[in-house]
Formats: C-alpha cells, sequence, structure tokens
C-alpha cells in the first residue's frame, strides 16, 4: 500500500473520511494524495490526534496501524528526522519550515531523548566524528546550564558548526570553538551570533 492507502484504512479505523482526518490534523483535502512521505510536523500532528497510532506504520507499512501503552511509546519517541546536507545552510531553528516534505527523512533513534540527526562533514571533528557519520541532538536553554568541554551543533547566523565549546575567560559575551583534529585551531563565536544550541547526545557511522 502507498502512503494514501494506508491513510485511507486509518481514517475508517477511526469512522472518517479522509477529508476529515487531514482537516483533524490541519492539512489541505489532497495532501496525502499528493505526497510521497509525510514530513515530521505532520507525523507529530497524526500522533498528537490519534496516541494509538504507529506512525512506523504511515512512514513504511511495517508492523500494525495501531499501538498501545509502552510500544506505542516507543514508536513515537524513536523516530526523528534527518537534515538534509543541502538544508544545512539554513536555520536549524527553522527547520520543519524550511525543509519540504519530500526533503525530509525519517530515521530511526535508538535514544528516548534526540530530536533531529544531522550528517557531519569534514574532517575537523575526527576521529570522534568522522565525515559521513550521524549525530543525534536534542536543543538546550542555553540560558539554563552549558556543560563546558563537551559537543554541540551551534545555528549561527554563519551557519551551522559541530564543536567542542568551551568559555572565553577574556570575554564573557563569547564561547571558544575547539575541534577534536589538532590539525584545526580554535576560534571564538559571539553569543548574540548563536541561534540555537543542539547537545550532541550520540554519534551513528554508516558502515
Amino acid at each position: 500500500m502507498e502512503i494514501k492507502d494506508r491513510i485511507k484504512k486509518l481514517a475508517d479505523a477511526k469512522g472518517m473520511s479522509v477529508a476529515e482526518l487531514q482537516a483533524a490534523i490541519g492539512k489541505s483535502n489532497a495532501y496525502f494524495q499528493n505526497t510521497a512521505r509525510p514530513s515530521a510536523k505532520v507525523l507529530q500532528a497524526i500522533k498528537a490526534k490519534f496516541p494509538d497510532v504507529n506512525t512506523d506504520w504511515i512512514l513504511t507499512g511495517n508492523g500494525s496501524m495501531l499501538t498501545s501503552g509502552r510500544e506505542s511509546e516507543r514508536t513515537e519517541v524513536n523516530q526523528i528526522p534527518l537534515l538534509p546536507i543541502s538544508a544545512q545552510g539554513g536555520r536549524l531553528t527553522d527547520f520543519e519550515e524550511q525543509v519540504r516534505d519530500y526533503d525530509c527523512e525519517m530515521i530511526i533513534s535508538p535514544i528516548r531523548d534526540a530530536q533531529l540527526a544531522l550528517s557531519v562533514t569534514g574532517d575537523s571533528m575526527s576521529p570522534e566524528y568522522p565525515s559521513g557519520c550521524r549525530v543525534l541532538v536534542r536543543k538546550i536553554n542555553e540560558r539554563a546550564f552549558i556543560e563546558w568541554g563537551r559537543t554541540y551543533v551551534l545555528d549561527t547566523v554563519n551557519g551551522t558548526v559541530i564543536k567542542n565549546i568551551y568559555p572565553c575567560k577574556e570575554n564573557d559575551d563569547r564561547i571558544i570553538c575547539r575541534s577534536v583534529n589538532p590539525n584545526y585551531t580554535d576560534f571564538e563565536v559571539d553569543k548574540t551570533d548563536i541561534r540555537g544550541w543542539y547537545r550532541v547526545l550520540m554519534e551513528i557511522s554508516l558502515k
């Protein structure tokens, strides 16, 4: 079955039409007729409206349409969007608004707290984060707490960077970004130029 067929089956199970289901999640009447892969935002809207729905089934057809209890919770938290390489020059904070539905790939996260996945390019963070690996991240409130010396993805006015972060002793308004690869020198970033802080929770290397 295609996405539209699974959505029709879900609508029937909920006693509504596809049009009513689409309206319930804030989408246009022909949304599922014209999309091959729902976005993360749409899947979240479906899950919010129908907590017992298995969103992996909607995406792939695998498993049962409806889940319950722990199985439902596990399905919800383990699917996160992978930011396309072509979109990394944009803002992470506007990820769901910037990336079109057909650009958004969903991947399975082995950890509960991850919100987003990104691909690492370049060797500045090797060997800990080699080029081509994926990092699973979660947005933090930097005003509450920053764990110095840990790895963060920073959404800055000049693009996205992944670095180990340290305080700047000479200026509290700036931070030091340090690479794992010793061939790269440190650089400083003004805190006002950072639009979002994302703590790296896990690295996944593709074999």
